[in-house]
C-alpha cells in the first residue's frame, strides 16, 4: 500500500539532535548547544528595517541563505569525536534543512519567480547513492527578484541581527535526524538563536494576522525540520518597512492556532510532500550512481540520468569504508 500523501502523522520525537558546528572562515568547528547567538528582547526600539539598503549592497544579505553545503555535513561526520554512524542510525538520505524546506513549500513560495532568462522557476539537485544512502546537493540558479522582494529578504535579515545579542559573520548549526515516516534523514540548519528554553526561528511578516497568509507555515517548517521551540516575527505595516511590534510564540501554538482541521492538514499536507520526494529519489536512484532532478512541486520530480560517479569527496569515502572495518 502507498502511504504518501497529506495524511501524513508527525510528532516531535520525529526530530533529534545529535551535534552542532560553526561555519568561521570555510572550517568547521564542533560546538555545544550553548555557544550559539543569544536572543535579545525586543523593548519597543523603532528599526528602520531598509536601513543600508541598496542594489550594491542586498547581493552579500541574499548570499546568506546560500552559504550552507553539502560537504559542511559531511565534513562534521567525519570530524564528530563521537563517531556518528550513519548506518547504525539507519540514515536514508543526507541534505541541508533548506531542500526539505523547499520540498514542502514550493507550491506556497516559488510560483512567483522567474529564472534571469524569464522561463518558469523550478528547483534543481544533484543527487548520488553510495552505500544506499542518498545524497542530496542543490544546483544555484540565477533568477530575477524585483525591488519588492529584495527589500522584503533585506528587512527579514536586518530584524534577524536586530534580535541578537552579539552578531558576527559566523553561522552555527544544529545537526538532527528528522522522521519521514520509515524515512530517517540527517540534516543540517542554522537556527537564528537561542534563549533559556532553546532555539529560535525570527521572521518578518506585513500584517499581524500573518494566520491568514503563508508566511507562518514556512516559519513553522523551518522550525520542526530541527526541532526549535519558538517563532519570533517582526511586524510591519503592508508597504512599509519600519518594525511597528514583536510576536513571539511558542511553535506548537502557531499549528494550534491556524485551527485544528485546516492546521493539520496543512502540516501534515507540507510535510507528506517531502516524504513525497524522499520516496521518488529513493524509487529512481541507483546504488553508485548520481542523477539529476528538477522538482516541480507537489511531489512531481523529472529525472536526468547522469553517467557519472557518485561526488562525494574521496575522502569522506575512505572515512566510509574505514568505519566499515
Amino acid at each position: 500500500m502507498d502511504n504518501r500523501g497529506p495524511e501524513f502523522q508527525y510528532s516531535d520525537s520525529d526530530v533529534k539532535h545529535v551535534g552542532y558546528y560553526k561555519m568561521d572562515n570555510q572550517q568547521i568547528e564542533i560546538i555545544d548547544e550553548n555557544q550559539f547567538r543569544k536572543f535579545k528582547p525586543w523593548n519597543g526600539e523603532n528599526i528602520d528595517l531598509l536601513n543600508g539598503f541598496s542594489d550594491e549592497t542586498c547581493d552579500d544579505f541574499f548570499n546568506q541563505e546560500q552559504h550552507s553545503t553539502l560537504d559542511e555535513i559531511l565534513t562534521w561526520i567525519r570530524m564528530n569525536p563521537a563517531h556518528y554512524n550513519l548506518k547504525e542510525n539507519n540514515i536514508k538520505f543526507v541534505c541541508q534543512r533548506k531542500i526539505l524546506r523547499d520540498f514542502g513549500t514550493f507550491n506556497l513560495n516559488f510560483k512567483s519567480r522567474v529564472k534571469v532568462n524569464g522561463s518558469e522557476f523550478y528547483l534543481h539537485y544533484k543527487v548520488c547513492r553510495y552505500d544506499d544512502i542518498i545524497y542530496i546537493s542543490e544546483v544555484p540558479q540565477e533568477e530575477k527578484m524585483n525591488k519588492f522582494s529584495k527589500e522584503c529578504c533585506y528587512a527579514g535579515i536586518t530584524f534577524g541581527d536586530s534580535r541578537v545579542e552579539e552578531k558576527d559573520d559566523t553561522f552555527s548549526y544544529i545537526v538532527a535526524e528528522c522522521r519521514f515516516k520509515d524515512i530517517t534523514c540527517l540534516i543540517a540548519g542554522d537556527p537564528d538563536c537561542r534563549d533559556d528554553d532553546g532555539f529560535i526561528e525570527i521572521k518578518t511578516t506585513s500584517t499581524r494576522s500573518f494566520y491568514k497568509y503563508k508566511g507562518w507555515r514556512r516559519g513553522w517548517l523551518q522550525s520542526y525540520l530541527l526541532g526549535n521551540q519558538k517563532l519570533v516575527y517582526g511586524i510591519r505595516p503592508v508597504a512599509e518597512f519600519t518594525l511597528i511590534d514583536v510576536k513571539i510564540e511558542n511553535v506548537n501554538d502557531v499549528r494550534r492556532k491556524w485551527g485544528r482541521s485546516e492546521e493539520d492538514t496543512v502540516c501534515e499536507g507540507m510535510l507528506g510532500r517531502i516524504h513525497s520526494v524522499l520516496c521518488e529519489l529513493r524509487d529512481n536512484v541507483p546504488e553508485g550512481s548520481t542523477c539529476s532532478f528538477t522538482y516541480k512541486g507537489e511531489g512531481e520530480c523529472e529525472f536526468i540520468k547522469n553517467n557519472e560517479n557518485v561526488f562525494l569527496d574521496m575522502d569522506y569515502i575512505q572515512y566510509l569504508e574505514d568505519v566499515k572495518q
